[in-house]
């Protein structure tokens, strides 16, 4: 069996790396020409310098080679293989053992020869050498660019953000919700009951308003997990970070050493925060008076931002509002609607009702075909090379600015540009993902939506309620329409079918309205007017 091994350093800067895709290619093409089987063995974001025990599948396929389950390598070439003498040392002699023939992208290695151990073994501390300066001259800029006050990183500390010029600033608007998290702590108010305020406020992090997908790999089994950057919250330990970080009272810490920087507090109050924190312990975790159904998939379709719920005991506030009510300055004024009512329709309407499954059976109708299957896989082979031509390209950038052959100010706009066209590609690409696998699974589907409106009973817990919402229902979008005095609420579904959009009708004013709904593209079914635009 022929070890196809593939690697590329988290970097992704070295001029002779190829993808892991074209890698693992290049090791098939072999294996077909030598007509043997073959396993892949991939170590993705690991440096070539690391130990073996770091790097598990070179490890997994050590083993394998000691086991005799192996007679052929491939690498593309050894700085795929190793960057220190040591780890070659372990590996060449685990080859000569147990006779097994290595190959790199020039062919047979001759691993006999006097003359190319030698090579070997040198260009060994080359690459060990190469790896060395590289890191060093990386850590070198972005040491320089923090005692410059620029800012380096993909994701700006939360109430700062980076200006034209590159540099490291205060953003105003965070800032307000800042203060309000500090001020909260010390009044005695604990890191989780902090975090559920900031997500039944609709306070998005960081990571939510970046778009894209974030991508995570289990180090054991290296099944990767991908999660739409919009639907990560807030957390306790992000909270608790953002109490203890000392660049809010303006000393950026890189490395061992700290560095001025804008400042939101001065230091005595950050240290007055900070020492109040052990006396917090005994209200984390203390437990919000209300629970929210559809908390994290509501949304204001006037201004786009999460909508939360407010409610009180005495009821005089009982209605899910739109989070911009929280800075006077960027009210959008839109309505609120009625927690009561917004969560008995939807929760009635699609689980307790047919709806959900009508809408299923209808799309699998349309899209149930072998071509639709084909043109699905097609596109998603045209995104795949091209997520694969932006990593070359950001590759190739970083490259000219660590051979000082362009200026760090110039390359910053080409790889934000890449970096956005990343983050689209990489949701469509999984869009198209869960579109393949809905047409594959369709019939499956059908029964799974069907066994859970089965189970549902009329005292459903509340968590297991909100977990069927949220496992078929991604975003609601809630307008309201002035000259009617109703709200206009679009569904989208996780699952690949067509969104629903329908018109309350509370005040029993829709029949008055009837043509002028029909011109605006809505339809009567059973009651219920729907429609596809507003």
């Amino acid at each position: 069996m022929l070890a196809i091994y593939c690697r590329i350093s988290q970097e992704k800067i070295e001029g002779k790396d190829r993808s892991i895709n074209d890698q693992k290619l290049l090791g098939v093409e072999l294996a077909k020409s030598l007509n043997l089987s073959y396993e892949v063995y991939i170590d993705e974001g690991i440096s070539g310098t690391k130990d073996i025990k770091d790097r598990p599948a070179f490890a997994s396929m050590l083993d394998d080679i000691a086991d005799g389950k192996i007679s052929h390598v491939y690498a593309y070439d050894q700085s795929r293989l190793e960057r220190s003498p040591e780890t070659r040392f372990i590996f060449k002699r685990l080859l000569k053992e147990n006779n097994v023939l290595l190959y790199t992208d020039n062919g047979l290695v001759d691993t006999e020869s006097d003359e190319g151990e030698m090579m070997g073994d040198f260009l060994s501390i080359i690459n060990q050498y190469y790896a060395r300066i590289t890191a060093r001259k990386i850590k070198s800029v972005l040491k320089r660019n923090a005692k410059e006050g620029k800012a380096h990183a993909k994701v700006m500390p939360f109430g700062y953000m980076k200006d034209e010029g590159g540099y490291l600033v205060i953003n105003h608007e965070e800032a307000k919700i800042v203060k309000e998290i500090y001020s909260k702590s010390l009044a005695g108010i604990g890191s989780s009951t902090i975090k559920n305020w900031l997500n039944d406020s609709g306070v998005p992090t960081k990571y939510s308003t970046m778009g894209g997908t974030l991508t995570t790999t289990n180090r054991y089994t290296g099944k990767k997990t991908v999660k739409d950057k919009k639907d990560i919250i807030w957390s306790d330990k992000q909270v608790q970070d953002m109490l203890k970080n000392p660049i809010y009272k303006g000393k950026r810490k890189w490395g061992k050493e700290y560095y001025d920087c804008p400042a939101i507090f001065d230091a005595d109050y950050w240290h007055l925060v900070n020492d109040n924190l052990p006396k917090n312990k005994k209200h984390s975790g203390k437990k919000v008076n209300h629970l929210y159904l559809l908390k994290g998939i509501l949304e204001c379709g006037k201004c786009g931002r999460n909508m939360y719920g407010r409610k009180r005991i005495n009821l005089k506030d009982n209605a899910y509002i739109c989070s911009s009510k929280r800075i006077p300055t960027e009210n959008c004024k839109s309505r609120g609607i009625n927690i009561d009512y917004l969560e008995d329709f939807i929760f009635n309407r699609f689980l307790k009702g047919d709806r959900l499954l009508e809408l299923v059976k209808s799309s699998l109708e349309i899209n149930d075909s072998q071509n639709n299957i084909n043109k699905l896989e097609e596109k998603s082979i045209k995104i795949q090379k091209e997520l694969e031509s932006l990593a070359e390209q950001r590759k190739k950038a970083i490259r000219l600015a660590l051979m000082d052959e362009i200026l760090e100010a110039d390359i910053e706009p080409e790889l934000k540009r890449i970096r956005q066209r990343k983050g689209d590609k990489e949701v469509e690409l999984n869009k198209l993902k869960n579109e393949l696998q809905f047409l594959s699974k369709g019939v499956k589907i059908t029964e799974d939506i069907r066994t859970d409106i089965d189970s549902i009973r009329d005292n459903i817990p509340f968590n297991a309620k909100r977990e069927l919402i949220h496992k078929y229902i991604r975003r609601i979008i809630i307008s309201y329409w002035e000259e009617l005095g109703e709200h206009i609420i679009e569904v989208r579904f996780n699952i690949p079918i067509n969104t629903e959009q329908f018109i309350t009708n509370r005040k029993g004013r829709i029949a008055e309205n009837a043509n002028q709904l029909e011109n605006l593209g809505f339809s009567e079914i059973e009651g219920i007017w729907y429609g596809n635009s507003f």
